[in-house]
């Protein structure tokens, strides 16, 4: 063990690890206060997310309208510190839904092999060698549009690189001595996957989980910036950017402001994402 951590628990020592990663720490922080901002959106907004007032059209930033108005004299701010509820919401239920398919099929296939591994394998194959934005755009138009169904859609398509993951790590934990020792004690095939081995493949897990919130925000805000994500009224960073691109030359304010929410959102998931993968790297812990 790394002087430095001895006798520390283990949760601690992670803790520590993780801190060392600035860019792990500070999209973390950027992260809280995100969703900070989300939960008091009703105090934190200054006007209406859908008021409309014509008289301050293209309002550039000011005292009024903090990151300026849009063409309908709608405040972008407001708009923005609504539409991070949805846009994270987005997030953490598409990357759930996806973990949640992807881990429960990649147990599968890696623990019992055989014509089940090969069923899935087939299945993951097809779903990863259709174009993922083009699948979502299909689905989109196809479906009634709304939040629960792109959260679904979002999820739905996102499981296959997870599903891949978590499989080599069960094709590994299954000849452990402790799921022989399970097997021998007379536990289920699905006690064993479920409640001995998926708890030791947590680690790649809770990584993908973060690098796909991130993915997942993204693929909302690309649809709903071609008309096709989460219906009005309530605005999406995504619908907001649409809502300026006609206007970048004489209010660049209305697009790069939810824009620059955008990258930062999903460039903090990543850091945290690498963060906890190197803090959870088992050749760290020697």
């Amino acid at each position: 063990m790394p002087h430095g951590f001895r006798d520390i628990p283990p949760g601690r020592a992670f803790w520590r690890r993780f801190c060392r990663n600035r860019l792990a720490t500070t999209g973390l922080l950027i992260l809280m206060l995100l969703y900070v901002m989300a939960l008091l959106a009703p105090v934190l907004a200054t006007h209406s997310f859908d008021g409309l007032a014509s008289e301050n059209r293209f309002t550039g930033p000011s005292a009024q309208y903090w990151l300026g108005s849009d063409h309908l004299g709608r405040d972008i701010w407001s708009r923005i510190v609504w539409g991070s509820r949805v846009s994270l919401t987005v997030g953490f239920v598409s990357a759930g839904v996806a973990i949640g398919v992807g881990a429960s099929l990649g147990a599968l296939a890696g623990y019992f092999g055989g014509w089940v591994d090969a069923c899935i394998s087939r299945l993951t194959e097809v779903v990863v060698s259709m174009p993922q934005f083009f699948l979502l755009l299909a689905l989109a138009a196809i479906i009634p549009r709304s939040l629960w169904s792109i959260m679904l859609i979002i999820g739905l398509t996102s499981w296959p690189s997870i599903a891949r993951i978590v499989r080599g790590e069960v094709l590994s934990l299954r000849e452990r001595d402790f799921t022989h020792a399970a097997r021998a004690l007379g536990a289920s095939d699905m006690r064993i996957i479920f409640r001995q081995i998926l708890p030791n493949a947590m680690a790649p897990i809770i990584v993908s989980t973060t690098l796909r919130i991130g993915h997942a925000i993204l693929s909302e805000s690309g649809l709903s910036f071609l008309g096709l994500g989460t219906p009005p009224p309530f605005p999406t960073w995504g619908s907001i950017v649409a809502g300026g691109k006609d206007y970048l030359r004489t209010a660049p304010w209305i697009s790069l402001a939810p824009g620059l929410f955008i990258f930062l959102t999903v460039l903090s998931f990543n850091c945290v994402g690498d963060g906890l993968r190197d803090a959870l790297d088992p050749k760290l812990k020697r």
